[in-house]
């Protein structure tokens, strides 16, 4: 106690970006379920804070747009992408996403498959049909069950751009993703929606450590 906080500064950098606080958005999908202008509300909510957003590879609104609407912000935009099974729709986001002035790619490694999550069929919504994804066919696209660490070797020779990795929770995989070429690590265990026997969010602390 008794600490002089009058200037405190929470301004720090990730990957060399610079951001007011050590706080940014997490890839969410179909922004348009919540808010009819979607990503693009997103964006306009929070341009005047120099953080960083993270669009996730099924929003509702055009990646193109979303790079149009923020680049008189502050933001700092990642992409987030999974290994498909078809690796052109990986390889096609990517590519869009770095020719739109995007400064990351987010993999996401917790989804080898699609989980089945009986809370999205007992709370589904009445227009969700009407809202489908902008960037993918959200009908043809499926994860690739095969995908390994040598995916990430694959996704940075196709890009320039860092790749940050989403989804570990232990220190080894963390190392083993760096190896293959990751420049960070996202700790996140996908809010326990994909994999069931994730640990809970509050252990994030120590594989943080790790």
């Amino acid at each position: 106690m008794l600490r002089d906080v009058s200037k405190n500064i929470l301004e720090t950098s990730t990957l060399g970006q610079k951001v007011d606080f050590p706080i940014g958005l997490s890839p969410v999908a179909l922004h348009k379920l919540a808010h009819p202008e979607g990503e693009l509300g997103t964006v306009a909510g929070i341009s005047s804070f120099r953080t960083i957003m993270i669009l996730s590879s099924f929003a509702s609104t055009l990646l193109e747009e979303v790079a149009v609407a923020a680049q008189n912000s502050s933001l700092h935009l990642w992409m987030q992408t999974y290994i498909f099974d078809n690796r052109t729709w990986t390889t096609t986001l990517v590519r869009r996403a770095e020719m739109s002035g995007f400064k990351g790619i987010v993999l996401t490694a917790d989804s080898p498959i699609d989980a089945t999550v009986t809370c999205n069929v007992r709370m589904s919504l009445e227009n969700e049909d009407q809202v489908l994804t902008a960037n993918i066919d959200q009908h043809k696209v499926k994860f690739s069950a095969s995908a390994t660490f040598k995916d990430i070797s694959w996704l940075k020779s196709i890009t320039k751009l860092p790749i940050i990795v989403k989804g570990l929770l232990s220190g080894e995989d963390a190392k083993l993703a760096i190896l293959a070429g990751a420049s960070a690590i996202l700790v996140s265990n996908h809010g326990g929606r994909q994999m069931d026997g994730d640990p809970a969010t509050h252990s994030g602390e120590k594989f943080s450590r790790e």
